[in-house]
């Protein structure tokens, strides 16, 4: 990843991260942390980019952590100036739609490009941005770079150390011929991958119910119980992951099958994977929204269950967490599926660019 080239020693430039980043090994240094989120997720202890972060975010020990409002249980929050930016750079905006709004912040990138802008950077570089191998980032990419383009137009000295702007030159780099046969390699390359990590699963799964067996019967063990069930969640993300490549591979092979059946030939088109990885994405997007949500749910039950009475309502609470669970854990997998359907319409995008480059459409 091009996060990699970053100077940390070069102290001329500033760092911005986001969300973990901040936390993790790779990080040398960051002068400021863009948290945008609600408290119900950067607080939630099944967080999976990282359980202590809201700890973290709270200690004070950090760098500036901006965020839409300052909040109070975070010492160096800053409020992000919304209204501010948008009287400043788009005063020549107009929006005439539904909503007709101007705000156009779509992830945490838009608004630290945003800021840098209004705050009077003169250069911007960017690393580890590139936006396009994850559907809810390929959705976020027109703003990121609307943004850029307001840097650019105010004089910024933009340097996008990413893909970015690679895209391909309509309408002369879109159509090439694919070997049918490469998806049908692929199907059955992930075939018995995905055999061996439902195998996995099913293990994780059995050790998820003992150790909600155990919590229910003795009223401890709650800390066991979430770390148990992220690892059920992963593994069953990771076996969707796989499902999800494998059946699309087997979309694709059958939609060449059905057109060579009926012109003799088959054809695709760079939009053709870019469109049906947009349409997965936004199902992929929506399910993400529900397992954070179901996340919650689960904390939330978990927090009613108390650990030393054994009554009729202890029951019923876990009755409801063991179907909290079930969901959080198929939704965790679904996402998994619509990520694994989404790397492989990548995969042949990126065929497709490599061939047209190379002079080898059809």
């Amino acid at each position: 990843m091009t996060r990699d080239d970053i100077d940390y020693n070069d102290m001329d430039f500033d760092i911005w991260v986001f969300n973990e980043s901040a936390q993790k090994d790779w990080c040398k240094r960051a002068d400021a942390v863009f948290q945008i989120h609600q408290d119900s997720i950067w607080k939630n202890p099944m967080n999976r980019g990282d359980i202590d972060h809201g700890k973290w975010l709270m200690s004070g020990d950090t760098p500036t952590i901006y965020m839409l409002d300052k909040s109070p249980e975070v010492p160096k929050s800053v409020k992000f100036p919304t209204d501010e930016i948008v009287e400043k750079l788009l005063p020549g905006l107009t929006v005439l739609s539904e909503r007709g709004r101007k705000d156009f912040f779509t992830s945490s990138i838009a608004y630290s490009f945003a800021l840098g802008i209004y705050l009077g950077y003169k250069e911007i570089h960017t690393y580890g941005i590139e936006l396009s191998d994850q559907i809810e980032y390929r959705e976020q990419q027109p703003c990121a770079m609307f943004w850029i383009g307001i840097g650019v137009g105010l004089g910024v000295k933009w340097v996008s150390h990413s893909n970015m702007f690679d895209a391909p030159l309509y309408p002369l780099e879109t159509f090439i011929g694919l070997d049918k046969e490469e998806f049908k390699k692929t199907i059955d390359e992930l075939t018995p991958k995905c055999d061996d990590v439902q195998k996995e699963y099913i293990d994780v799964k059995s050790n998820t119910v003992e150790v909600l067996k155990r919590y229910e019967e003795s009223g401890v063990g709650q800390e066991a119980l979430i770390e148990s069930i992220k690892k059920q969640a992963q593994v069953g993300q990771n076996f969707g992951v796989l499902d999800g490549a494998r059946q699309e591979n087997e979309r694709y092979y059958n939609r060449a099958r059905a057109m060579e059946a009926q012109t003799g030939t088959y054809i695709f088109s760079y939009h053709e994977f870019s469109r049906d990885q947009n349409a997965i994405g936004v199902r992929r997007e929506e399910t993400r929204k529900e397992l954070l949500a179901s996340a919650s749910i689960c904390q939330e039950i978990m927090g009613r269950i108390e650990p030393k009475i054994f009554d009729s309502e202890r029951r019923v609470q876990f009755k409801k967490l063991r179907e909290a669970l079930d969901a959080y854990v198929k939704l965790a997998v679904m996402v998994g599926m619509y990520t694994g359907a989404i790397n492989e319409d990548q995969k042949y995008m990126d065929k497709i660019q490599e061939a047209l480059k190379n002079g080898t459409s059809s």
